[in-house]
């Protein structure tokens, strides 16, 4: 079968088929099929394919009922996924931990260290139950203060391993 060689017409047989067509483009594409051989004989082969492979049914009713309901996250729940606060939690993890490990060695007669962090003996587990209450409140202010800040490095794409070769994801 030959193609026809106005291409518009050709590519607006499938809306002529589906009746999506405004009624003067119909009019115009309708004449236009039944003068031009080409078309026509596309426009059979459209319905008889259309015959023979039916559409399928989407039961929209179902698939919206399938959809749980929206719930707005609480207060609580969006504050305990910011990650100032988990930083300042986790701050707070480590001096409770380290008062309660200095306490216990003070009990046992232990000496009154507590284990060194590897960056710095500076800034050992055990100096930070020697900050003062209104330093640590000072630091958590800051902690609230802190914005993050997008990467100025582009993103790297690490080509899939085993894959075919000719690129994609």
């Amino acid at each position: 079968m030959n193609d026809c060689p106005n291409v518009t017409m050709r590519e607006m047989l499938p809306e002529l088929l589906n009746d999506r067509l405004e009624a003067d483009a119909r009019a115009q594409v309708q004449s236009h099929a039944d003068a031009c051989a080409d078309c026509r004989a596309e426009l059979e082969l459209l319905r008889t394919v259309r015959a023979s492979a039916p559409a399928p049914r989407v039961d929209a009713a179902r698939i919206s009922a399938g959809i749980a309901p929206y719930h707005r996250r609480s207060a609580w729940a969006s504050a305990a996924r910011s990650w100032p606060l988990r930083v300042a939690a986790a701050v707070i993890l480590v001096a409770g931990t380290a008062t309660i490990m200095r306490q216990g060695s003070a009990s046992l007669g232990q000496p009154d260290t507590v284990l060194a962090a590897a960056a710095s003996p500076a800034l050992s587990v055990g100096a930070l139950a020697d900050i003062p209450d209104q330093d640590l409140r000072a630091l958590m202010t800051e902690l609230g203060r802190i914005q993050a800040v997008t990467s100025s490095e582009p993103d790297v794409v690490v080509p899939a391993v085993g894959g075919s070769s000719g690129g994609g994801q």
